[in-house]
């Protein structure tokens, strides 16, 4: 009986171990993941003017090691995982990013357009003043609530055009309160010679009406377009008609930018003004453009201008 038993054990034993080595030769099917890729496009903006830049990112959705390929109208212009495209030359363009992995490749499509019509003086209709020289003065303004990348919609940037002796000396306050005083639909609030924000009747109503906790301003406060804010006036003031604009606040500051040119110079062509705007001495085919830039003290970045969305301001009746 031992020995039957004996037999049995080792029977046992074996079949066990022969069944555990053949669960150890089976391996999981290996599952191939081809990689999933898409444009990454931040700014949201499919149209540029010429020189501008608008920057993609590839967005991979896989672990495995991946190459892209970015093309132009066909042509590979980058391998790398961001690709800024900038073009001096207006028309359409077609950009398809490839990636690739061992498993096997994904692509996708944008379609990007370089208007070749850019903004120009000669397309003004709100002048003031007279003379050989001309100046622009421009506001940008932001209707929603994201200041450093809005959407296109969110935009209303308009700008007018100012003539002046070239025998004479002009500065940016001069320019501004000159058109502040001829256009009723413009509105700036100062602290002395401190830009603290500028409004626009955008319904051309003759009215413009603007309110915070402690402050309540109509057109019949502004003389010659202007008042006098103190410092914290500012505060948290907003347009009661939606159809009207401001821009100003004590979260955010007006940020002046400067140009030069017969066309609307490109983003990258504006200079921040390391000027104050009383002591900015305009000189011919000028801009002086003004945007609205958040306060954030960890992180203080000036809100550019976006010249494809620049407008000509009606002309006063």
């Amino acid at each position: 009986m031992k020995k039957y038993y004996s037999l049995f054990l080792f029977w046992s034993l074996l079949t066990g171990l022969s069944t555990s080595c053949s669960d150890d030769n089976k391996k999981d099917p290996y599952l191939p993941t081809p990689p999933q890729v898409s444009i990454g496009n931040p700014s949201g903006q499919t149209t540029c003017l010429p020189g501008e830049t608008i920057e993609l990112k590839a967005i991979l959705n896989n672990p495995l090691q991946t190459t892209f390929q970015w093309q132009l109208n066909k042509k590979t212009v980058s391998t790398d995982s961001i690709y800024r495209f900038t073009s001096q030359d207006p028309g359409s363009f077609e950009i398809i990013l490839t990636a690739t992995n061992q498993d096997g490749k994904d692509s996708d499509t944008l379609f990007l357009k370089v208007n070749g019509n850019r903004f120009a003086i000669s397309d003004l209709k709100n002048w003031t003043g007279n003379g050989e020289n001309t100046s622009v003065f421009a506001i940008q303004w932001v209707t929603g609530e994201h200041l450093q990348e809005p959407a296109d919609q969110e935009v209303f940037f308009i700008a007018w055009g100012y003539r002046w002796n070239k025998t004479e000396t002009f500065t940016g306050i001069d320019m501004l309160k000159a058109i502040a005083k001829t256009d009723p639909r413009l509105y700036v609030a100062l602290s002395g010679n401190y830009i603290k924000g500028f409004g626009y009747d955008g319904n051309n109503d003759g009215k413009i009406e603007l309110k915070s906790s402690t402050l309540h301003l109509t057109q019949a406060d502004f003389t010659n377009g202007l008042y006098e804010l103190s410092e914290y006036d500012s505060d948290e003031l907003k347009p009661l008609d939606a159809a009207d604009y401001w821009m100003g606040s004590n979260d955010a500051y007006t940020t002046y930018w400067l140009g030069s040119g017969n066309q609307v110079p490109t983003a990258a062509d504006f200079e921040y003004s390391q000027t104050f705007v009383d002591n900015r001495q305009l000189e011919n085919l000028s801009w002086d453009v003004w945007t609205l830039s958040p306060i954030d003290y960890t992180s203080m970045v000036n809100v550019s201008p976006i010249p494809r969305l620049i407008k000509a301001a009606e002309a006063n009746k």
